[in-house]
Formats: structure tokens, C-alpha cells, sequence
């Protein structure tokens, strides 16, 4: 790591935000390292504090640096300049042996593609052009009977396509937000939505979750500091297994009432396996909802089916429109084959029976251990620890690859993911004999 004496020139804003810049995608700046004051970085490169300022707020917008409370500058962690970041190390041990780190869904309960594949092809001997509707008209109409659970009155104009959730997430944001502004996440919550929002010049501010979702009370201290957007996850919650209440859900429009300019979106990666749970969309004056088929069908169909508030969906979709323009109807088709075959959607039931009870074996036995932990949907089971790195550690030379909680935290205490979505029931006992001795004391620990 170079002292950053070495590294940061310039006489101007322009070559400020330059120099650091190459200095972070070179690595000579490294994540996490301080940066000096806006004084001294003044003095040692002999300009006015005010080049400085303007220097680090640029660098601030584009996820460069991040300040924390004190006012103090770091280089952000997993700085969005590099694209050929390395992959998070494994814990130095053994081989994993059972995988429940990956956060993803069971392979062998996706359907096959190749059916709706050919299906799709044999459909497109006519070449689509420019100039045709964005959306399927059989996609929207095989999704709009949800969605209607959901927004009662919702018109199909504002129903459109994206290329997954965090497409509609990152639109919507840059739609409705300014470099700087704050946007309220879940804490935990997802590490790419935490970059994304960073990478975007914005500032995550947590707020604590519970089984029922987002805390009223923590989205209530979230808005005395600032935001202008609300991002959460109504069921699944990665990695805390939140679900959406009814009762939560009208909780927490309460604490919005008198916010009707805060925007919020809803990523509901798991529409396709659940029937449609609680929902802020249309509690809430600006509004939008991501209903992605990636645990459900795959995530290489990148593609969610988006619905919005008007005037936030013609703000996103024009916008979109101006880029991509749509999303390729190849793949639209292949979705609404798949909607349409019976075997799919038996598939999605009985994936969604087996993801419930694979999560649920594992909580009952951790339960019976007097372990705390939460899952109360979705493919994961977080579990409160002390030392987060110790533990899975712990866990690998054991036989267990799980996920260290420390990228998915912002304020809240430790804790380790679980992934569930492949567990075999009957390895659940084990598995949570093994939690349970980790958390333990070593003195009294078995072996």
C-alpha cells in the first residue's frame, strides 16, 4: 500500500478526482486506506481548500471514497473502478465439503429451458424490428392476475420488463435520486445492492429487519437523517429470511404517510414460488416492484416483470428506452413458455415445498439446541454469532462452507448465513450439532 503522498497530485478538482481515481483501479490506493484532511491534502499540494472539497465530492458520487461520521474520507471497499476484483478467499482449511454459502437456488429443481428454448425459436423465423411493443402481450397478461392482488386497479400500461431486479432498482434510483442523497436498506441486507447504490453515487442508510421485515421504528430513525428512496425485499430477505406481515406492511405505510415523496422499491425475487404476500406497492404514493424469475427459473433469464406508480414508470422506461430499449423478446417468449407449461409450474411447487422444509429442518433443530436464528422464508437461515469470521472457519474445517455476515451488515451484531436451498433433510441434525458447538465456549466444547 503507498502512502498517498506518492499518489494524489494535481492542481486542479480535474486532476485531483484523476489521480485518485488511477490510483485506486492501479490498487495503490487500497480499500479501506484514509485519505488526509481536506487541510492537509490542501497544504501538500499547495491549492485551496475549496479544489479539495470539490475533488472529494465528486470522488464521494462516484463510490470512489466513502465518509463516515467523523467527516473522515476512506477508499471504499470493493472500489467500482476495478472490474477484475478477486473473488472473496475461502477460509483457509480443508475443502468445504457441503456448500451452504452460495445464496443461490437448488440446480436440480430449475426447469429445463431447452423445451421453451425451441419453442421461442421456432417463433422468431419473423425477425422482430424496431419499432414493436417492449413488453410481450401474453407475458403481461399471464402476470397481471398477481399483480392485481397487489395494486388493486393497476393498468397494464404500467407493467414492463427489465433485465432483473437490480435493472429496475438501479433506474429507479437514478430516476428519482441526486448524487449524495441517502436511500434506507436493510440491515442486513444484500452486499450488490449496497455497491450498486454506492457505485452510484448515493449513501446506504441501514435499517434494522426482524421475521416480519423492516422495523417501523428503524425506518423512522432512517428518515430523521435524510432519504429519498426506501429499497427492501418483502419475502426471502438475503440473508436475514424476512417475510413481509400484513401487519408490517401497514405499519410501515403509517411511518411513510407523511413522506409521500420517498420512493420505494420492492425486490420480489421469489413472486414466481410464493402466492402474493404483503406489499407497500400501492400503499405508498411513489412506488415500483421487481418480480424477478431467477430463483425460479434460472438466474441466466435475466429478466423481471416491473410495475410502477405512473409517473415513476415513465420516468424509468423512458429512460430505458433511450438505452437497451427492450429486452430481448427471445427471452420474453422462453418466460412465457415456461409460465404456460403445467410441469413448470408443478416444479415451482414443489421446489417452494422443499426450499420450506429444507429452511424450516434446519431452524427446528437449531431451535431444539436453544440456537437462535431466523429464516422465516426464502433459501437462507441467518444465525446471530459472536465472532462471524471465527465461526465459519470453525464450520469449514468441520465439513461447511457458510457465509461470514460481515458483508451483508452495516450496523447490526454478527452473524453467519446459511445457505438452505440445498441441504439435505438429512443432514440438518448434523449440521446444527455442529452451529451449536461452534457457538459454544471452547472450553466446553465436544471433541
Amino acid at each position: 500500500m503507498s502512502g498517498w503522498q506518492d499518489v494524489i497530485t494535481g492542481r486542479s478538482r480535474k486532476e485531483l478526482v484523476l489521480s485518485v481515481e488511477r490510483a485506486v483501479s492501479a490498487g495503490t490506493l487500497a480499500p479501506g486506506q484514509p485519505l488526509p484532511s481536506v487541510r492537509v491534502l490542501a497544504r501538500h499540494l499547495g491549492v485551496s481548500p475549496s479544489t479539495v472539497v470539490g475533488a472529494v465530492t465528486e470522488l464521494r458520487q462516484r463510490g470512489v471514497i466513502v465518509t463516515n461520521e467523523r467527516r473522515t474520507s476512506v477508499v471504499a471497499p470493493v472500489p467500482p473502478l476495478k472490474l477484475d476484483l478477486p473473488a472473496s478467499p475461502a477460509p483457509p482449511s480443508q475443502p468445504p465439503g457441503i456448500d451452504l454459502s452460495h445464496g443461490g437456488p437448488d440446480r436440480a429443481l430449475l426447469p429445463s429451458l431447452r423445451p421453451a428454448l425451441l419453442a421461442a425459436a421456432e417463433e422468431s423465423h419473423t425477425p422482430r424490428l424496431y419499432g414493436q411493443p417492449t413488453i410481450d402481450p401474453e407475458l403481461r397478461s399471464l402476470v397481471l392476475p398477481q399483480l392485481h392482488e397487489l395494486v388493486k386497479g393497476l393498468s397494464a400500461d404500467h407493467v414492463g420488463v427489465t433485465s432483473g431486479a437490480l435493472d429496475l432498482v438501479e433506474r429507479a434510483l437514478l430516476a428519482c435520486c441526486r448524487p449524495g442523497d441517502r436511500v434506507i436498506v436493510e440491515d442486513p441486507g444484500y452486499p450488490d445492492l449496497f455497491d450498486l447504490i454506492r457505485a452510484a453515487g448515493l449513501q446506504a442508510v441501514p435499517a434494522a429487519v426482524d421475521d416480519e421485515g423492516l422495523r417501523p421504528e428503524a425506518v423512522r430513525a432512517a428518515l430523521e437523517r435524510g432519504a429519498s428512496a426506501l429499497v427492501h425485499t418483502p419475502s426471502g430477505q438475503n440473508p436475514f429470511g424476512s417475510g413481509l406481515s400484513g401487519r408490517r406492511a401497514a405499519e410501515l405505510a403509517q411511518t411513510l404517510a407523511d413522506r409521500p415523496d420517498l420512493v420505494v422499491i420492492e425486490d420480489q425475487h421469489l413472486s414466481l414460488m410464493e402466492p402474493p404476500r404483503a406489499s407497500l406497492a400501492g400503499r405508498v404514493q411513489r412506488w415500483a416492484v421487481a418480480r424477478s424469475v431467477a430463483k425460479s427459473l434460472g438466474p441466466d433469464l435475466r429478466l423481471a416483470i416491473v410495475a410502477a406508480e405512473p409517473h415513476l414508470f415513465a420516468r424509468v422506461f423512458g429512460r430505458h428506452a433511450l438505452g437497451p430499449g427492450w429486452v430481448s423478446h427471445v427471452l420474453q417468449r422462453t418466460v412465457v413458455h415456461l409460465l404456460r407449461d403445467p410441469a413448470v409450474q408443478a416444479g415451482l411447487r414443489q421446489a417452494r415445498e422443499l426450499y420450506d422444509a429444507r429452511r424450516n429442518a434446519l431452524l427446528a433443530e437449531l431451535r431444539f439446541r436453544g440456537v437462535p436464528a431466523h429464516g422465516a422464508t426464502g433459501l437462507n437461515v441467518w444465525v446471530p454469532v459472536h465472532q462471524e469470521g471465527n465461526a465459519a472457519v470453525d464450520l469449514a474445517h468441520r465439513g461447511w462452507a457458510v457465509s461470514p455476515g460481515g458483508a451483508y451488515r452495516k450496523t447490526c451484531p454478527p452473524g453467519i448465513r446459511v445457505t438452505t436451498s440445498t441441504l439435505d433433510l438429512a443432514d440438518a441434525s448434523r449440521l446444527a450439532d455442529d452451529i451449536a458447538d461452534v457457538l459454544r465456549p471452547r472450553a466446553s466444547r465436544r471433541g
